[in-house]
């Protein structure tokens, strides 16, 4: 857990010495430590990273059209197999460029839509979400080109945001999902229609099960979820997990959206965080939903900035209300890392060459 707590003193520190006028420089620097040390971690650090590793080896020793044949895997995650052991057949250059491809563009959406982007990459990683990519790297890749593309959306450019869609299903089919904020795009949660939304959530932690059961009795390819490991619950994981989208969610609504003449970047900024509810919520009764949670969970990064200006309208309280955010961060990640290592399996941290 040592490199842990050296990666976020490294990202507090740079974030009190480069100068607030640089938070590009921050930024480049931040992304850089961030893939390094995800990039160089051995196939044990991540719980489905040795699987993926495995999947790599095994889609080298195929010619292409009978890997796409035998394998469960989708054709764009296949196809950067071929194309990165052709540059070097070790596996360990899967764990290397998806870290980062990940964390290049998860940098590049906080620096383009957070209003403080230190404080977003600092809870990136308090908020254990750099973790779970470590974890789910194919779906994270996904994420990851999502976020790339979620400029054509804040502009309508909504051919260009679907194409982005279509390039991340190839690596897992299930960020079809990010289809919906098309069509709540233009929509607004005020006054009693959002507290109906936390009720559905609150039902959905009850009814979940059945729900999720159904649409993977339609969607086949994901039956395989059905059994122990996936489909019951991470319950105490998912409580909390809910309880921290359900309270930034609240604060963002009373801060941001009722308070204030929200604009449209920070009703599609809402209009997440809410998908990321209700997936959350859902998680309490399968754990298959924390997946789908994982596409909206990164929106609370970019809403505890945006939450604290509305709250801090004087400067000391903004410092104030920071670094508290900042505090609460910590706890909460170094008792992930302790109590809980098995959530996302990233402890102990090992360098690729020591195993």
């Amino acid at each position: 857990m040592t490199i842990y707590i050296i990666l976020v003193f490294i990202l507090l520190f740079l974030a009190l010495i480069i100068p607030k006028k640089n938070d590009l420089t921050y930024c480049v620097i931040a992304f850089i430590v961030l893939a390094t040390i995800s990039a160089l971690r051995a196939n044990s650090v991540g719980t489905d990273a040795a699987m993926y590793t495995r999947a790599f080896s095994w889609i080298y020793s195929y010619k292409l059209d009978i890997a796409l044949n035998k394998t469960r895997y989708e054709i764009g995650f296949v196809i950067l197999c071929k194309v990165l052991s052709i540059i070097w057949n070790n596996p360990q250059i899967l764990l290397m460029i998806s870290s980062i491809i990940i964390n290049l563009f998860i940098t590049e959406f906080i620096y383009k839509n957070s209003s403080n982007k230190r404080l977003s990459i600092i809870l990136y990683v308090l908020l254990t979400t750099y973790f779970t990519y470590m974890n789910i790297i194919r779906q994270a890749l996904a994420i990851a080109i999502i976020l790339h593309f979620y400029e054509y959306l804040k502009k309508d450019k909504i051919k260009m945001y679907i194409i982005g869609i279509i390039i991340a299903t190839l690596l897992h089919s299930s960020a079809i999902i990010m289809l919906i904020p098309i069509f709540i795009r233009n929509k607004k949660q005020y006054n009693l229609k959002y507290f109906l939304i936390v009720a559905v959530s609150f039902i959905l932690a009850i009814v979940g099960k059945p729900v999720i059961s159904f649409l993977l009795g339609i969607f086949t390819k994901y039956a395989g979820y059905m059994d122990l490991k996936y489909f019951n619950s991470n319950y105490f994981g998912a409580i909390i997990s809910a309880f921290i989208v359900l309270v930034i969610s609240t604060a963002y609504y009373f801060t941001v959206i009722k308070n204030s003449k929200a604009n449209h970047e920070n009703n599609l900024v809402f209009n997440n965080l809410i998908l990321c509810m209700i997936f959350a919520f859902a998680s309490i009764a399968t754990n298959i939903s924390s997946r789908l949670e994982s596409y909206f969970y990164i929106f609370n990064i970019i809403a505890i900035p945006e939450i604290l200006n509305k709250l801090g309208k004087q400067k000391i309280a903004y410092i104030f209300n920071k670094y508290f955010v900042i505090l609460i961060g910590l706890l909460y990640c170094f008792i992930i890392l302790k109590f809980r290592p098995e959530w996302d399996s990233v402890v102990p941290y090992l360098f690729f060459w020591e195993v």
